[in-house]
């Protein structure tokens, strides 16, 4: 349990297991490339790419282990218990060499891992599935959809409310309608965002975006050169750790080709996928590869500057982000991007209706004499007494001590008016009497609370004249708030010690822009507030390095390029000169300083 443990630094201990967990896959990547299996690989798959899958899936499956290490380090104890496969690696590792590791025993009649081995029985017996398909389809044709011009396929993930976070938040129906294509891997994909799907469905199809299940019988078809690849693998003598490589390869061939089989046949030449965690994203993007397309991802969060974070994230070739600041976190990531193009804040703004229900909550709080108003962002919290999560959030009475000071700063200062926007809906519940407290601030007209999950935080920002936020990392939430509004003034209270990490912005912004002292913070805040004796820049960001053009159209221009690469794919160009050509669009409208350049 890491609870609130820190390393020798002061830093959130739970840091330490990005590194440590990278450190071991590479050594694990090592041992890969200089497999007969990965000289097999590379030969089809992009080289890059191969190691990248690797190096991710060893990365997630010892990450769990990398906590308990330092877990057991901070209580000196030298017994890990693991379920990491291949503990060679970590026996290997000199600064382990203290620790005995033992293995744990798989447990066999866990659901999970029922559904986990027969999934993968399935994927190891790709040819044969393949030979029913066939079989069948000699009696029994199957049908296939006629291709009707090139489209963009989206793994439907985050929804269809084109008002909030959604996975067409670049959609244009005047010159996109028909091109999209959305997938499900399951039912509850789409029922997590209404039970009947049928409306999801309804809805997608009125905007004329196709819709599809992943998975048919249709897609297991055959391919000669993966089917020689898988052959060739099958065929080879392996041992120890080449075993764990092995049964992989074969699973991830067969996904790969399946993924193949379902771009060309449903005519997919660009890819959206926003997961990160899994390998599927990396495997996904080998087949749109092999099928002589691309794919693009965009900003979600900030991805932190620590060493391992953010692996295979967003293995695309075209990252669509905010500005230079995003940009440059994203291009020192492990994620083989190739093209980074600034577009500016994607997400929708605010609604009229919305926009006008606040209008007039806040004009209910100036009837309180209330002039000067605070935008309150939370996070996740936890005593991280849990050992089956393997992170630390914000310490449950860090978060409550920094919500209270904030209470007690409005209670000091009357003309302050809050308005407190929760990560997830009823999560400041356990935190009972603070909760009580802003309820009751909330009928006494002081404060706005907005308790939902599924609302951007960034919709609220125009109506603060400061956002201050808790987390454990840079939190891109605070920086969508502040992108937002015309004053762009925000401050982090920094619990985490992110002084070392986060070497820039402590250098030019201590104590004015990120306060690890949440009482000095609020202090330096009530003399901005009252004009005396402040800091003229007390949470003033640069707005260009975080979004050049702040005019909330970032989703239109996204629209519009992706409309531009489907036409230069019609033209029959490959996929390097369609994009370089669609780039070259971009830049005579928004110039070439746009176009983030890798350092």
């Amino acid at each position: 349990m890491f609870l609130d443990k820190r390393d020798e630094k002061g830093q959130l201990l739970s840091f330490k297991a990005f590194s440590l967990s990278e450190e071991i896959a590479e050594k694990g990547v090592q041992k890969f490339t200089n497999s007969l299996i990965f000289k097999e690989l590379k030969n089809i798959f992009p080289e890059n790419l191969t190691i990248l899958l690797f190096k991710k899936l060893i990365f997630e499956m010892v990450f769990k282990t990398s906590c308990n290490i330092l877990i057991s380090k901070s209580n000196n104890e030298k017994i890990v218990n693991t379920d990491f496969d291949l503990i060679n690696l970590l026996k290997e590792k000199k600064d382990l060499s203290n620790f005995i590791f033992y293995k744990k025993k798989e447990k066999i009649f866990n659901l999970e891992n029922i559904k986990k081995n027969i999934r993968n029985h399935i994927w190891l017996n790709y040819s044969k599935i393949c030979f029913v398909r066939n079989l069948i389809n000699l009696f029994f044709p199957l049908n296939k959809d006629k291709k009707k011009g090139i489209k963009i396929a989206v793994n439907f993930l985050d929804g269809i409310n084109l008002r909030n976070s959604s996975d067409f938040f670049w959609y244009d129906q005047d010159i996109l309608s028909n091109r999209v294509l959305t997938y499900f891997e399951s039912d509850s994909r789409i029922t997590k965002f209404n039970k009947n799907k049928k409306k999801i469905i309804s809805k997608l199809r009125s905007l004329n975006i196709d819709c599809k299940y992943l998975y048919s019988f249709n897609n297991f078809e055959k391919n000669e050169k993966l089917d020689n690849l898988r052959a060739k693998i099958e065929n080879l003598k392996v041992v120890e750790e080449e075993n764990f490589f092995k049964i992989n390869t074969l699973i991830f061939i067969s996904k790969i080709q399946y993924t193949l089989n379902f771009f060309k046949n449903n005519n997919i030449k660009i890819h959206q996928n926003t997961e990160g965690s899994g390998t599927s994203n990396i495997l996904r993007q080998i087949a749109i590869r092999l099928s002589g397309g691309c794919s693009f991802g965009r900003t979600r969060s900030y991805p932190s500057n620590i060493k391992g974070d953010f692996i295979g994230f967003a293995p695309n070739d075209i990252f669509f982000a905010w500005g230079k600041e995003s940009a440059k976190r994203i291009a020192k990531t492990d994620n083989c991007i190739n093209h980074i193009i600034i577009t500016g804040d994607h997400y929708p703004t605010i609604s009229s209706e919305k926009n006008q229900i606040m209008i007039e909550k806040i004009e209910k709080l100036k009837k309180n004499k209330i002039n000067f108003f605070i935008l309150v962002l939370d996070s996740l919290y936890s005593d991280n007494n849990n050992s089956k999560v393997p992170y630390q959030c914000v310490n449950t009475k860090k978060m409550e001590n920094f919500l209270e000071k904030i209470l007690d700063f409005q209670k000091n200062n009357p003309d302050v008016g809050l308005i407190i926007k929760s990560k997830k809906k009823d999560i400041l519940k356990n935190l009972n009497k603070t909760f009580e407290k802003i309820k009751k601030l909330e009928k006494e007209h002081k404060c706005i609370f907005i308790n939902n999950s599924d609302d951007l935080a960034s919709h609220y920002s125009k109506f603060a004249d400061f956002t201050l936020s808790c987390s454990t990392h840079i939190q891109g939430a605070l920086f969508h708030c502040l992108i937002n509004s015309e004053k762009f003034r925000g401050i982090m209270y920094d619990d985490s010690n992110l002084s070392i990490v986060e070497k820039e912005i402590y250098k030019l912004g201590k104590n004015k822009v990120i306060f690890n002292d949440v009482e000095k913070m609020l202090n330096e805040l009530e003399k901005y507030k009252n004009r005396l004796n402040y800091i003229p820049d007390l949470g003033k960001w640069n707005p260009e390095q975080h979004d050049p053009f702040r005019d909330g159209l970032g989703s239109k221009r996204i629209g519009q390029f992706l409309n531009n690469l489907i036409y230069f794919y019609e033209k029959g160009l490959n996929t390097k000169k369609a994009i370089n050509k669609t780039i070259n669009e971009y830049t005579k409208v928004y110039n070439s300083d746009k176009i983030y350049e890798k350092k």
